[in-house]
């Protein structure tokens, strides 16, 4: 979950009602407050991210010992630290 995380507003706190924009007879747009706009765009971050760890928690894990990846990356270890 995200640090600072807005509540949706209540409707006295906001600015502008959503207006509807109509062209040729159909809905084409919307005009919105920034505080509902937020508001959304966290939901739809929300739901990406649940998803995306669903997908990871269904997939095996997978563990490499640290000695092996030191090699690949050719790094050492320093001293005093995990070998």
């Amino acid at each position: 979950m995200k640090a600072g995380k807005r509540k949706r507003p209540d409707r006295g706190t906001r600015i502008l009602e959503p207006e509807v924009i109509v062209h040729m007879g159909r809905p084409v747009g919307v005009i919105l407050g920034i505080d509902d706009y937020q508001w959304l765009i966290d939901r739809v971050e929300d739901k990406h991210d649940i998803e995306m760890l669903a997908k990871l928690r269904s997939q095996p894990r997978q563990y490499r010992d640290f000695q092996e990846y030191l090699e690949e990356r050719k790094l050492k270890p320093a001293k005093g630290k995990i070998p």
